[in-house]
């Protein structure tokens, strides 16, 4: 009698265990699947003719549209950079951005960008200043345009779209970029860079 109950004791208590763990790793992917972010910013003449000195002023107004706004919150991304920063990009004119890129690398994250070939040596790109701080640098010595725009922040968020990290690209041109944390894009994100 005691052998059995001992028994349906133990089994009873092995079950439970696999009932709570089962139950904390569905919770636990369930609030894995409401933390996805998916946002999508439209860069236009919208919030131009009232915003283009926010650039200057390094401030953003209340406006939805707001250009810096946009910057603001691709720049906040960049600088949440903890482990890894991967990027690949066409073009990178903005100081900014190039202050957040070599920001994440003196904070201790690995940080690898590959940039054009043509676009390196363009006036005014940011690619000798990043390199001269210490980021990891590759340009394509190919005869076709390394044309993406996109940015891996800890394997955990990809930035994506057709603007170019310029002034231009963020002030003046018609462009999206897209921010997803993603599971599946996140992983071919890495998988390609």
């Amino acid at each position: 009698v005691f052998i059995v109950g001992g028994y349906v004791t133990a089994y009873s208590l092995y079950s439970y265990y696999l009932y709570k763990k089962m139950k904390d790793n569905l919770l636990q992917l369930a609030k894995e699947e409401e933390e996805v972010e998916n946002t999508v910013l439209y860069f236009g003449a919208e919030g131009l003719q009232d915003c283009t000195n926010h650039i200057y002023k390094k401030k953003m107004c209340y406006k939805v549209d707001c250009p810096y706004r946009k910057l603001r919150y691709l720049l906040d991304i960049l600088d949440s950079c903890k482990e890894t920063l991967d990027v690949c990009i066409h073009l990178l004119t903005s100081v900014e951005i190039a202050n957040s890129i070599v920001g994440a690398h003196k904070r201790g994250a690995r940080v690898r960008v590959i940039c054009d070939n043509e676009m390196s040596t363009n006036k005014g790109s940011q690619v000798r200043y990043i390199y001269e701080n210490g980021v990891e640098v590759r340009i394509p010595l190919l005869n076709y345009h390394m044309h993406s725009k996109i940015a891996i922040v800890d394997g955990k968020k990809v930035m994506t779209g057709s603007v170019n990290w310029t002034v231009q690209g963020m002030y003046g041109n018609w462009d999206n970029l897209v921010v997803t944390s993603q599971k599946d894009i996140v992983q071919d994100a890495m998988d390609t860079f």
